[in-house]
């Protein structure tokens, strides 16, 4: 291909493209010869396909072009437009063979078509550029629309009636629609936004969104198995239907609360795939590109809604998933990081505010916040949120998780659903799916079933699914005669520990630093089966597993956040099993600042998000259940190898019949038992 009296940005090989794949479009006009613009009507006329061509640019932020030299009827040869010029008059001036075809085209044509636009187009003349060159002998030149920023649409700047009587009004504003020109009502003038104001997304970038929230922990959570369906208060309503229901329904607000633990991340999963779900992946959208039309010529029609009509929009809600275990230091820091998800999925990098996303006209959204109470700094950040929530645009739904107790007085108007925990049923049902995947223990169902019924107290800490599944991990991973492994990182040396126990008048008795352990002989392995031994645990083991498996499940977390919080999730056990310890057996809760010499504020945040403890009012913390407080007090005289006899003294303090010092003991004997030492008697 020969090019040659080309203008600079010309270009040979989109022109020929478009020459011979090409048609009309919102974006592409073919003329066969240069615009005529010696009467007003021709000059009306022209003006009325530029104000179109610039509102479909302005409003997609794309290039529209009007090529020169093609006729949209017969389009099979190239029509040499050299001498075709606006007016009589130049077309005599410039038909100069010694007038180079660069003045001709600069100043013959775009001069002129800018100086005719001032007088027809309001606010401004769009920014215009006029390419042109000759390929292979023949001359041809295109006008470019370029996206033009503007206070509104352009519009006409003056009335004129045509003589065939088609009146144009001044402020009249049109656009494209397919390869037609069509009249936008004035009650539709003000969503035609600008792209610098809403952002224009095409079908492909609408997919990408959607395909986000339909893959990776996404689907994984939606494939689940088995899944425990959390319940609410209402009878045979799951949580997930309550949110869906919700969600359908328009609500604009919805809180999900429930412990930690209780599955309210895997659920919020499971709503934004079931949001996304709702979509056709394939065709997201009504129309791939903005004013596509099935009809073969709109001209000179009005439409009635640019939303309907022209926009490209999914005709279901769009979910935005984002995790609030992060730092904000204030509503701007929340929005750009919202912003960057939708860049990431749309490579919309220029965009300025998330409004650009929120505000596109006929789309609406449903934002999913994941865990509001694990915000950083929430007490502070917290009003923020909520008053950056209600002023949301009615097209967008917001929905959030959190713990009970942190969102009670910050939306008084949503609707909320707790997760109820496990009931019994629940907790046998799941445990029968988890352990059936396995047939080597399908048979021992039953078994463990009537186990767990011998110890209401356990199954008080299963309500947690997060601990059932620590438990069934425990039951299938433990190998036989196994003693439970005590990780010596995690102990804070002997020589650190002071305990300051009083009993009556008298010195506290001396810590034996180094206990000398009376071993016993263990069973022969054949008395005890594998099967029997690892299926019916002593329960201070079963606890030891379900509590280090939930510990391990926050720092695996964590670290998928990029954060690494080893040291202070050892610190935060130390530091728990003390206050426990030290704190009154016969009570299930504490007081942060009576117990500040035990127990940091991060530490008592480490284990509220574990679920080990829950936040019920300033400073009060309450333990998870009873069973779960007292095994904490065993595990630190175990940890911390307290002599025989500091165990009896602190037992003596706290009541010695006491049911809860009771229990204290013998959880710590069969962590003894079960490593080999003899048991506290009493």
């Amino acid at each position: 291909m020969r090019v040659k009296d080309n203008s600079v940005d010309f270009r040979a090989d989109w022109f020929i493209k478009q020459f011979d794949t090409g048609s009309e479009s919102p974006f592409l006009d073919f003329k066969a010869c240069v615009y005529k613009l010696d009467e007003d009507d021709e000059q009306s006329e022209f003006a009325r396909d530029v104000i179109a061509f610039a509102n479909v640019a302005r409003r997609t932020n794309k290039k529209c072009h009007i090529l020169f030299g093609i006729d949209a009827k017969e389009k099979r040869v190239l029509r040499d437009v050299r001498n075709d010029f606006p007016r009589e008059k130049l077309r005599k001036l410039w038909n100069n063979p010694n007038v180079s075809i660069h003045d001709k085209q600069i100043d013959g044509i775009q001069k002129v078509f800018y100086e005719i636009l001032e007088h027809w187009i309001d606010p401004q003349v769009p920014d215009l550029a006029l390419q042109y060159g000759e390929i292979d002998g023949t001359f041809v030149s295109y006008l470019e629309i370029k996206p033009t920023l503007s206070s509104c649409p352009f519009a006409f700047k003056k009335s004129y009636v045509r003589k065939d009587g088609k009146v144009l009004n001044k402020g009249d504003v049109f656009i494209r629609k397919g390869a037609s020109t069509v009249r936008l009502p004035d009650s539709e003038i003000s969503s035609l936004y600008s792209y610098n104001q809403v952002v224009y997304l095409e079908r492909s970038e609408w997919r990408e969104i959607i395909r986000f929230h339909l893959s990776g922990d996404f689907e994984k959570m939606q494939n689940l198995s088995p899944y425990s369906h959390p319940k609410t208060d209402q009878p045979d309503v799951t949580a997930f239907a309550a949110a869906r229901q919700a969600v359908d329904s328009g609500k604009r607000l919805i809180v999900i609360t429930g412990h930690a633990g209780s599955g309210k991340t895997v659920l919020l999963h499971r709503l934004a795939y079931a949001i996304a779900k709702r979509h056709n992946l394939d065709l997201p959208t009504l129309r791939q590109y903005f004013g596509q039309s099935t009809e073969s010529r709109d001209e000179d029609k009005t439409i009635m809604s640019l939303e309907d009509e022209l926009e490209v929009a999914p005709p279901f809600p769009i979910p935005i998933f984002m995790s609030l275990r992060a730092a904000f230091t204030s509503t701007d820091d929340l929005e750009k990081q919202l912003l960057a998800k939708l860049q990431d999925w749309t490579g919309k990098d220029n965009t300025e505010t998330i409004d650009q996303f929120l505000k596109i006209p006929g789309t609406r959204w449903i934002i999913l916040f994941d865990g509001v109470d694990e915000i950083r700094g929430r007490e502070r950040f917290a009003p923020y949120l909520r008053n950056w929530i209600h002023q949301l645009p009615k097209n967008v739904q917001c929905v959030v998780t959190s713990r009970p107790g942190y969102v009670d007085d910050e939306y008084p108007n949503a609707v909320r659903i707790e997760i109820r925990p496990l009931s019994s049923d629940d907790i046998f049902y799941l445990l029968r799916e988890m352990l059936s995947q396995d047939v080597d223990w399908a048979d021992k169902q039953t078994e463990i079933q009537e186990w767990l019924s011998g110890h209401p107290d356990l199954i008080e800490l299963l309500t947690c699914p997060r601990a059932l599944v620590g438990f069934v991990n425990q039951l299938t991973s433990v190998p036989p005669l196994g003693r439970p492994s005590i990780d010596q990182d995690w102990i804070k040396p002997v020589a650190e520990y002071k305990p300051e126990i009083v009993f009556g008048n008298d010195d506290a008795p001396a810590i034996d630093v180094e206990p000398n352990p009376i071993q016993v002989e263990l069973p022969e392995k054949e008395e005890v089966s594998f099967m029997d031994r690892v299926l019916l645990p002593r329960l201070a083991i079963a606890v030891q597993a379900i509590t280090n498996f939930m510990r391990s499940e926050e720092v695996k977390r964590r670290r998928e956040w990029g954060e690494d919080q080893s040291r202070i999730a050892k610190q935060a056990k130390i530091e728990l099993d003390e206050t426990a310890w030290h704190c009154d057996w016969s009570v299930d809760s504490f007081d942060s600042k009576e117990c500040q010499n035990w127990i940091t504020s991060d530490s008592c945040k480490w284990n509220e998000d574990i679920g080990f403890i829950r936040y019920r009012y300033p400073r009060r913390y309450q333990f998870m259940c009873e069973l779960l407080h007292h095994y904490f007090c065993a595990e630190y005289a175990w940890d911390f190898k307290l002599s025989e006899e500091v165990i009896k003294a602190r037992a003596m303090q706290q009541g010695i019949h006491h049911s809860s010092t009771q229990r204290v003991i013998r959880l710590l004997n069969e962590l003894w038992i079960e490593n080999g030492r003899t048991p506290v008697n009493l």
